[in-house]
């Protein structure tokens, strides 16, 4: 029984518009009375599927368009070039580098040209030599239409949905952060928190990642209506979002000595609570967005911070030496920094204008403009991959030859089928190959074996289950129900279980052509399967292999520019102020991509065979560090406000300064300079008093961290030859 919150589930809308789409591509060719055609319509509905982008109803106007365009096209080139096979070869090769270079242009385009290499396939596996030359691609781009009028439907009933649930999704992920980040707090763990800190580096990578999506989905959406109040209130929760992740992801303290200096005390408990508890606050706000459940800020939070600043209070008296006193101060500001996230979720509660105001919000949304025109500019993007060390360049040239050798192979097989019949026939379903190929070949070594044995072990499962469910004596009209139900679910869970994805779409592929009476084709799809995915291996193996342990050092070099990038533009808002400018926004979120990258290259280095153990112990270490450092810049960046006195803000400036000529130069850390330095922001934080100027403390406590943490981390990040 659905119950109320279900009716607003993500996957359950999902569900239901794939499956009246599906459902439409099923009845359609029944209704015109050639249940045959059944085919390339469910085909061109679910390259339609493929191709579904998140826009405003302009913006999907405008791209269905362009993908019914782009279908027919490629449909009318298989047709008329399929019979002849030189010609063929020679297009199909030509056409895979072409779209995988106009991919290049982002997302948007990577999701259209993929969905148009898929229909070419699916044009090849639908092509029969007697019918007219217009009914295929009119077939294919029908089934395209339909899904498309079924999700501009949806779009104009549910119009925010889409944001809400990425939204939804940033507040998830944030509650996962705000989780793993207290357990840094966890008075029972002894350990040098070194798993803590990768776990926590791999869900700010993925969150990271998700906010960067987010924003580009509400460029998009909210083009045109960024002074309407319900646009500036999905904003206030998008900047609210990062603004949180923000402060929760900055370090004031080394946890490690809060735990050796405090670990009887009830302060790491109390903030382990207060994170957990606002990390729980995060997943209700989820709710709000997903569900339409009303957050309600708990009560329980007034006193959470009133117990913890007791303890505070009690700990300050209690322990009198220097050492545990600036200990127990900057723990003092990690607090007002829990605070202002708690700020935060109390206006979230109380529905006000959280951050930005509509002439803030539109200049911060706003994309950057060039000075030459949009093909020029089109044709600098692509053209700049027009070269073998360009991975979009290697991932063209591989997906063109495996287009090419699947093809051979294909035409190699008709050619012994006819001999062995002793006639000429066309046989359709070895072109199995060439889409395993397309949707198994992924840009490097890893992905594209997990995506191996996904695709093998999923079609497996598909046949079996199949098999199974023909054997019981599935009726025609269960078959049918089955496409329905096995492709809608086939997009459920392509994004998170790719093998049951594969399982799903084998079986709704064997029960359609099995429901037009050509046979059950199980056999054909388990061998083409299994070669199209040894090809796809074997491309990216041997064919411009992307070893991504090549990439190491530009990965930390790229880490290193982004820290200092970061940590420069929070110096200079120390001199004239907090602003959330563009320039601000932009270093930050590159600060956090490039960390993220360099976790998803140590996922990759994992399962590649030429890694080494040492590299990979190296890049750990690395991570941890970086993970690190990265947070001491954020917490600075946290409490960034206009400094009054000259003399912190001078020291700031300079340690910016020596931080950013260590990590990008090639001079080795004089480590006695280094410690005056550091002995000389202590003397000035000691004239500073424990009440007073808290902002010029925090800011002189955070250079410490950074300074004191800066000869391990260019130690680190020298890449071994």
């Amino acid at each position: 029984m659905l119950k109320r919150r279900d009716y607003y589930s993500t996957v359950f809308l999902y569900f239901l518009k794939i499956a009246i789409a599906l459902t439409g591509a099923v009845i359609f060719p029944i209704w015109l009375g050639d249940g045959k055609l059944s085919i390339p319509v469910i085909l061109g509905a679910v390259a339609a599927g493929l191709t579904d982008i998140d826009d405003s109803l302009k913006g999907r106007l405008t791209n269905t368009v362009i993908i019914l365009v782009l279908f027919f096209i490629a449909a009318l080139g298989v047709d008329a070039l399929l019979p002849y096979p030189i010609l063929f070869l020679i297009a199909i090769m030509a056409s895979s580098a072409f779209l995988i270079f106009l991919g290049s242009l982002g997302s948007r385009f990577a999701t259209i040209t993929f969905g148009t290499l898929v229909i070419v396939v699916y044009a090849m596996l639908t092509y029969k030599a007697e019918r007219p030359w217009f009914l295929l691609p009119s077939l294919l781009v029908s089934g395209a239409f339909w899904y498309s009028v079924v999700a501009f439907l949806f779009n104009i009933a549910l119009p925010s949905r889409p944001m809400q649930e990425a939204l939804g999704k940033c507040y998830q992920e944030l509650a996962q952060f705000l989780e793993a980040k207290s357990l840094f707090f966890d008075p029972d763990d002894d350990s040098d928190l070194t798993e803590c800190k990768l776990r926590l580096t791999q869900i700010s990578q993925t969150l990271g990642s998700t906010l960067e999506t987010t924003r580009i989905s509400i460029m998009r959406r909210l083009k045109h209506e960024r002074g309407r109040r319900s646009a500036r209130a999905i904003l206030n929760y998008y900047f609210a979002a990062q603004e949180i992740f923000e402060r929760a992801g900055s370090s004031h303290v080394d946890y490690q000595e809060l735990k050796k200096e405090f670990p009887h005390s009830d302060l790491l408990f109390r903030f382990q609570r207060l994170m957990s508890a606002q990390g729980f606050a995060c997943q209700k706000i989820a709710s709000e967005l997903l569900y339409k459940e009303r957050y309600h800020h708990d009560g329980h939070f007034k006193m959470m911070f009133t117990r913890l600043k007791e303890s505070l209070g009690y700990l300050t008296q209690e322990y009198q030496q220097e050492s545990q006193q600036r200990l127990l101060y900057s723990t003092g500001s990690l607090l007002k920094n829990l605070s202002g996230i708690d700020e935060i979720l109390l206006s979230l509660d109380r529905e006000k204008e959280l951050l930005l105001t509509a002439k803030e919000s539109a200049v911060l949304l706003a994309e950057p403009k060039t000075d030459s025109s949009p093909m020029l500019e089109s044709w600098r993007k692509v053209s700049r991959h027009f070269t073998p060390e360009s991975p979009i360049f290697r991932h063209a040239m591989r997906v063109s030859l495996l287009m090419g050798i699947g093809f051979i192979l294909a035409e190699g097989m008709n050619l012994i089928y006819s001999v062995m019949e002793g006639e000429t026939v066309r046989l359709t379903t070895p072109y199995w190959i060439m889409l395993t190929s397309v949707f198994v070949c992924q840009p490097n070594y890893s992905a594209t074996k997990t995506r191996t044995i996904k695709r093998l072990s999923g079609t497996v499962l598909g046949v079996v289950v199949t098999m199974l469910l023909l054997k019981l004596g599935l009726s025609r009209e269960g078959q049918a129900l089955f496409v329905v139900i096995s492709g809608t679910l086939f997009f459920v869970m392509r994004q998170a279980r790719y093998a049951y994805a594969t399982a799903l779409i084998t079986m709704m592929v064997l029960f359609c052509f099995n429901l037009i009476d050509a046979g059950f084709v199980a056999p054909e799809r388990l061998l083409d399967t299994f070669v199209g995915s040894l090809l796809a291996w074997a491309a990216v193996t041997y064919i411009y292999p992307e070893w991504r342990y090549r990439q190491l050092s530009v990965k930390i070099d790229a880490v290193k520019m982004a820290n200092v990038a970061y940590l420069h533009e929070i110096a200079q808002q120390y001199h004239h102020g907090r602003v959330e400018s563009p320039l601000y926004i932009k270093v930050r979120d590159d600060a956090g991509g490039r960390a993220g990258e360099l976790v998803s290259l140590f996922s990759t280095l994992t399962v590649e065979p030429k890694t080494t153990r040492e590299t990979l112990d190296y890049l750990f270490k690395v991570l941890a560090l970086n993970n690190t450092f990265l947070s001491y810049i954020s917490a600075l960046g946290a409490h960034r406000a206009a400094l009054g006195d000259a003399v912190v803000l001078e020291i700031l400036d300079e340690a910016v300064s020596r931080i950013e000529y260590y990590l990008t130069g090639d001079e080795p850390l004089d480590l006695n300079e280094h410690q005056r330095f550091l002995v000389r922001i202590e003397e000035e934080r000691e004239k500073l008093s424990v009440d007073e100027q808290r902002l010029e403390e925090i800011s002189l406590h955070q250079v410490q961290l950074l300074l004191r943490l800066l000869p391990d981390y260019v130690e680190a990040i020298q890449t071994p030859k």
